[in-house]
């Protein structure tokens, strides 16, 4: 089906496109941006390894958002586009994960690229002006049973003493929770999806790097796009390095005791079947207002306009608001 390589996350010298699409700011991109986006999937969309495809996906994807000089059909074909790929991309990666060495493996990708597929809906939605309250329920449900199947592979991992299969399943469940516990409300008109493929990546613009994204729209329209980065731990050093809002899994998305991902995954998906002891509703009540808090506060930051494009939606905000109101993200005197 493909050769069989070790992927080097920081070696772009194999694909001129793929370099090209990686060295774009971390911000959703504004008309001109998008055709350009178009241009690296069509360069793209016919690649064999896994990250190749994933980024095509999204920079169809992106244009698909953002576009605001076509028609709906049009940027809904885009959609289409972006969810073959995927599927495609999602299919070679666990062949990969069947016969590949352990090194070759990297073991969230296929969780990541699921994700991107449950969320689509909303992407359509946001293109077609309306968002139905079934559509916000369904993504819920598919972002919760991807999150499930990701904690099983995460026990597993610990019982096999594979740390970086264990490493890898764990940072996605920290991530997984955050999104779970925004979208817990399924609101159409605000919500969390997983972040475009070159906004993970720290090779370029580092400072931009992150996980997610708050979406506002109304009517489809993008009011504003919030970036946000999720970590089980911050050293000093992370809370120096990210301009994105900063989430802290092991604090601001756990209670007291219950600091392992699989603890706010379990007490979420036990009030999504209605079956949550006092102490889960607690659990799932927490990670949802900190967070919700955490976004409201770093939203009503200033603008750094350094790092936003006056095409993009995106913005990165002077998070000190968010530091004086949330534990854990002070960062070092100078």
């Amino acid at each position: 089906m493909c050769e069989i390589v070790q992927y080097d996350p920081t070696d772009l010298s194999s694909n001129d496109m793929y370099a090209q699409y990686m060295r774009i700011h971390k911000v959703l991109v504004g008309n001109r941006g998008a055709r350009q986006l178009e241009q690296i999937c069509a360069r793209l969309q016919d690649e064999r390894m896994p990250h190749y495809l994933v980024a095509a996906g999204w920079a169809a994807a992106e244009s698909a958002l953002v576009r605001n000089d076509v028609g709906q059909v049009y940027r809904l074909g885009l959609l289409d586009t972006a969810e073959e790929i995927w599927r495609r991309a999602l299919g070679t990666q666990e062949y990969i994960e069947a016969i590949a060495p352990e090194e070759s493996i990297d073991y969230s990708q296929k969780f990541r690229t699921a994700l991107d597929l449950a969320v689509l809906p909303l992407m359509r939605g946001i293109v077609e002006g309306y968002i139905a309250p079934e559509t916000s329920e369904k993504v819920f449900l598919d972002c919760l049973n991807i999150a499930e199947l990701n904690a099983v592979h995460t026990d597993l991992a610990q019982k096999n003493r594979n740390a970086n299969a264990l490493a890898a399943h764990v940072g996605l469940g920290y991530e997984c929770n955050a999104l779970l516990a925004f979208n817990r409300v399924r609101s159409q008109t605000l919500f969390v999806i997983p972040a475009m493929a070159r906004s993970d990546s720290g090779l370029y613009h580092r400072r931009q790097t992150h996980d997610l994204l708050v979406v506002n729209q109304r009517h489809g329209t993008l009011r504003s796009v919030t970036p946000v980065e999720v970590k089980s731990v911050a050293s000093a050093r992370d809370r120096a390095r990210y301009d994105a809002l900063l989430v802290r899994g092991k604090m601001h998305l756990s209670v007291e005791g219950k600091y392992f991902p699989l603890d706010t995954l379990r007490a979420i998906a036990a009030d999504y079947a209605g079956v949550a002891t006092e102490e889960e509703r607690y659990i799932a009540n927490t990670a949802t207002v900190r967070f919700m808090n955490m976004a409201r506060d770093y939203y009503s930051g200033t603008a750094l306009g350094k790092l936003a494009s006056r095409h993009s939606v995106t913005v990165f905000r002077d998070g000190e608001r968010v530091r004086a109101r949330h534990p854990g993200l002070a960062r070092a005197a100078a």
